[in-house]
């Protein structure tokens, strides 16, 4: 059986994130070949107190000290203590559907020399654009997310183009019984955490946009070479 790792960054969200994981702990049961690997970047709402009474080893917490403001090298620090066959980009505010498990390790036996997921409808209320899943040995192949793209917007479809351009295998589904839920943020309440305005965002989304297909078409799908191994 295929194991799975959950990768979540956060910063100061445990009002949405103590929803979200009880309820994804729940949902996996008691499935030992699952772990949600969270990284706490500076948080200070409570939620190193908080998940300190979470009991289940599957839980395995970071604290990130002194680190930037930048959407990619925070998901790149969400997967490095990963261990799974496959890895999930998991967001703070996301509970996963009870097949999407199961639908991810049918997946790997469909295409065993790797494939992507994206379960985004198009919709960017939807709070599931962050939702990506692949094998570690993909995702660690086109270098993680692209450290070098502004500090937000556009990264993770670029993940996703990098990953299906390489791999060819690309997976999507938006049933909910697979890709479960979000809790709903508006584009200010997700931008109120990371002291950008909306518009600052939505430049930035444009240039990453642009460099991502730049890169694509040029046939560079490795990002940061050489790939860093983050302390």
């Amino acid at each position: 059986m295929k194991t799975i790792s959950f990768c979540t960054w956060i910063k100061d969200r445990l009002d949405q994130f103590s929803i979200a994981l009880v309820r994804n702990l729940q949902t996996v049961g008691d499935d030992p070949s699952i772990e949600f690997c969270v990284v706490d970047i500076e948080s200070e709402d409570g939620l190193e107190d908080w998940i300190s009474t979470i009991s289940d080893p599957r839980v395995k917490y970071r604290k990130a000290e002194d680190q930037e403001l930048h959407f990619a090298k925070m998901y790149n620090l969400g997967h490095k203590n990963a261990t799974g066959d496959l890895v999930v980009t998991l967001d703070a505010d996301n509970m996963i559907g009870e097949h999407f498990c199961p639908f991810l390790r049918n997946c790997s036996q469909l295409f065993p020399n790797g494939f992507v997921f994206h379960c985004w409808d198009g919709l960017h209320d939807s709070g599931l654009c962050g939702r990506i899943a692949m094998n570690r040995e993909l995702f660690n192949a086109i270098g993680g997310y692209d450290e070098d793209l502004e500090p937000v917007g556009y990264q993770d479809l670029d993940l996703r183009d990098r990953a299906r351009a390489m791999c060819g295998n690309f997976v999507s589904t938006i049933d909910p019984a697979i890709v479960g839920d979000a809790i709903r943020n508006t584009s200010e309440e997700r931008m109120r955490k990371t002291s950008m305005s909306v518009e600052d965002y939505q430049h930035m989304n444009s240039v990453n946009r642009y460099k991502s297909q730049m890169n694509i078409e040029s046939g560079r799908l490795v990002a940061n070479l050489p790939y860093r191994e983050l302390d």
